[in-house]
């Protein structure tokens, strides 16, 4: 009689030897049927999926087939092989065959292809290919045509593309604005219209245009407040107006828009994990790393002049170096103010809270170990970020109603997958500490909070002991893995394992760019701003100006004490009409536009209206370098300026109103109305294209009308060879 052992060991042998007959059965198979890779082109994805599952090899390029790109194809073999060798061995005999592998990795795909990119369209409903349908367009057209998320692939359009349909949206909204402005003037010839109507008109054509731009996926900004059925001022209205008719606007939001869908559906993949691209995926990494590299390079290549001045030059690069631009720099600066601030809350007895607030496991996309969270229901970063703005502004509001005092500093941190979090710094009274993370956790905790692991993820509380550290010490890890490592670069980061604080710092800086996610904010703090600018002060600047709080404050920016400058601004918590001092500001010329803004000239005293002036010249972006510019500015001669670029229009401000009303005398019998921007581009090319057929040309000193039949690219045509992704995938 066998014992347990020799059972034990017997058992295993046949496990082997049956796993063993099913591997030889399954060579012999694929030997008789001649299975083999007959792809004389085929991927390495391709290669690497028949060599470890060469019967599901058709079923998955199946599924793939309806993918319009050739990139995008190999983006889902990876994930297939991803969800493959994810799987652990369990002994099983369906492992050893790789059965239950491409199981699970079958499953992960279609989920991918179906549920999860369902879940990031729904949130984008874009309709932009009616504009490619006709040449004449209007408000009906636009509201009644339906959203096509499957005829036009948005997200896979060009530079070409997109500088195409911002031109015709541009074209589009100037043609609604003419027609609204010519039938007003046909009712008031005809006594429909009066005087009075006259101010509400331009209320009536700035919603037809806000409806239009929602109803084609591109809300303006003032989308939200006109729901709410708050009021615009004129020039906010005039300002989007303008904004609506010029193609540069366009082309802008619309590279924005798609840039963010291409990385929300990267998030819906499975693209950005620890185990893949923490935090944001390869490819906008890369076009993150072009872009800072470009700008780089503009800053090497221009300087600064001062006007009244020019041969006071100096390189943007190195003034670039010396502001808060520079991470290092407001590094720096931002450990300073909060040093202040923790000197001043403990002088004055308050307590420091480390708060961190999570979402709920439907924002989140990618567990830990890479797998797609089935409960993730395509919120994007930005949608995740207002959630926690919103939870965060009724817990500022539930402190006011009990009277409670706060202040300190917030911080946004993306998790592996892109998913951000906050961190909050908060300074209370010992009395209100309690309650403090009492209201914390009853509101972190609202939605969802009956799931799994919420009480111990979604709220962490962190009370802060003086005697093992101040709170500066505490959150200076936090600062510097998403602005600046420093000294710090060569550690790991403690979000993704092996992550270098260097690689962490450029990733999140990115993530942040990209999303339109402010990191860190000060609450509670007066602004920064005067802080700034009283640091620029010199000694000799306050020789005429008779304020002892503003000699005080001077002071005491110059030696980098922020606490002092707290306690000169009335504290923590003090009103701004309550801080003694503000920056000064003055108007701005208007932009392309109409639009003005304010720009920082000085301090002054709320209370005394003593004012000090920081900026004392004006000083213009050129391009250049200083060695270009003589010494002597009467000197100047072509010589010494030969190798700065030529001015790229030889139109003068005295002569340009003459073309502008020859350009509106020119365009009066056809109804078209163009703005200054396109103006400057006339002058600039000598042509610009009202529409299909007709061209507005300015040669010789002479602005006129040009008809001449240029085919334009045909997108289209474009999305008719994009195949139809949705429908064939319903039918297979």
């Amino acid at each position: 009689m066998m014992n347990w052992e020799q059972q034990r060991d017997n058992n295993i042998a046949k496990r082997d030897s049956a796993m063993e007959e099913a591997r030889l059965a399954r060579m012999e198979s694929a030997a008789k049927t001649h299975r083999t890779l007959d792809l004389p082109q085929a991927t390495a994805a391709q290669m690497e999926l028949f060599a470890v599952a060469p019967n599901h090899f058709d079923y998955v390029e199946k599924l793939l087939s309806d993918l319009p790109r050739k990139r995008q194809r190999e983006h889902f073999r990876n994930v297939w092989l991803r969800a493959y060798h994810s799987v652990k061995d369990d002994g099983s005999i369906s492992f050893s065959l790789g059965n239950k592998q491409a199981r699970i990795a079958n499953t992960t795909l279609r989920d991918v292809l179906t549920n999860r990119l369902e879940a990031v369209f729904e949130q984008y409903r874009i309709s932009v290919s009616w504009l490619l349908e006709r040449k004449h367009y209007s408000a009906n057209l636009a509201m009644q045509k339906p959203v096509d998320s499957q005829g036009l692939h948005f997200y896979l359009l060009g530079e070409r593309q997109l500088k195409e349909i911002a031109y015709k949206l541009a074209l589009h909204f100037n043609g609604l604005q003419s027609d609204f402005v010519e039938d007003c003037a046909n009712q008031k010839a005809v006594g429909l219209l009066s005087a009075v109507d006259f101010s509400r008109l331009s209320s009536e054509l700035h919603r037809l245009c806000a409806d239009v731009c929602k109803n084609i996926g591109f809300p303006l900004k003032s989308q939200h407040r006109l729901e709410e059925g708050k009021r615009l001022s004129v020039q906010q209205q005039e300002g989007e107006l303008l904004r609506v008719v010029c193609e540069k606007y366009w082309f802008r939001t619309l590279r924005s828009t798609q840039k963010r869908l291409i990385e929300h559906l990267a998030i819906g993949c499975g693209e950005v994990s620890a185990k893949v691209s923490p935090y944001i995926s390869t490819g906008a990494l890369s076009d993150y790393r072009n872009q800072q590299k470009a700008n780089l390079e503009y800053l090497k290549q221009m300087i600064i002049e001062n006007i009244d001045d020019p041969s006071e030059q100096v390189e943007l690069m190195a003034m670039w170096q010396k502001s808060s631009g520079n991470p290092a720099i407001r590094f720096n600066e931002m450990m300073n103010r909060l040093r202040g601030v923790d000197e001043w809350a403990t002088e004055k007895g308050y307590v420091s809270l480390f708060l961190t607030m999570t979402a709920p496991s439907s924002f989140h996309a990618t567990h830990n170990n890479g797998t797609n969270n089935k409960k993730w229901k395509g919120a994007d970063p930005r949608t995740t970020h207002a959630y926690l703005s919103k939870n965060w502004a009724q817990l500022r509001a539930l402190f006011a109603k009990r009277g409670i005092g706060f202040f300190g500093m917030r911080g946004v941190e993306p998790h592996h997958d892109a998913t951000p979090h906050w961190h909050l710094l908060v300074y209370v009274k010992a009395e209100d500490k309690e309650e403090v993370i009492r209201l914390f956790k009853s509101k972190a905790l609202e939605l969802d909070g009956d799931e799994f692991g919420a009480k111990k993820h979604r709220c962490r509380v962190d009370e802060i002991d003086p005697a093992k550290g101040s709170a500066v010490s505490y959150i200076a890890k936090y600062i510097a893995k998403n602005i600046y490592a420093g000294n710090q670069k060569d550690e790991t980061s403690d979000e993704v394992e092996g992550l270098k604080l260097d690689e962490n710092v450029q990733r999140v800086r990115a993530w942040a760019n990209l999303w339109g996610i402010r990191q860190f904010q000060f609450y509670g703090n007066p602004p920064i701003s005067v802080w700034r600018e009283l640091r620029k002060l010199e000694k000799w600047q306050l020789d005429d100006v008779d304020d002892k709080t503003i000699a005080d404050a001077q002071a005491v920016c110059d030696v980098s004490c922020f606490a002092s400058y707290l306690e000169l601004q009335g504290g923590a918590m003090a009103k701004r009409e309550d801080q003694p001092l503000c920056v000064e500001y003055e108007e701005s010329e208007p932009n392309q536009y109409g639009e003005t803004r304010k720009k920082i000239v000085g301090v002054k005293n709320r209370f005394s209206f003593a004012s000090v002036r920081t900026n004392l010249k004006n000083w213009v972006i050129k391009k250049g370098t200083v060695a270009d510019v003589a010494t002597d500015a009467n000197a100047e001669t072509t010589e010494t300026n030969k190798e700065r670029s030529d001015a790229w229009t030889c139109v003068s401000n005295c002569n340009r109103s003459k073309i502008e009303q020859k350009v509106k005398n020119a365009l009066l019998p056809v109804g078209f109305m163009i703005n200054r921007s396109q103006i400057d581009l006339l002058i600039k090319h000598k042509r610009l294209r009202l529409n299909d057929f007709q061209w507005i040309c300015y040669e010789n000193d002479h602005v006129f009308i040009k008809e001449e039949k240029i085919p334009l690219f045909s997108v289209k045509k474009f999305s008719q060879k994009v195949t139809g992704f949705w429908e064939r995938l319903g039918k297979m």
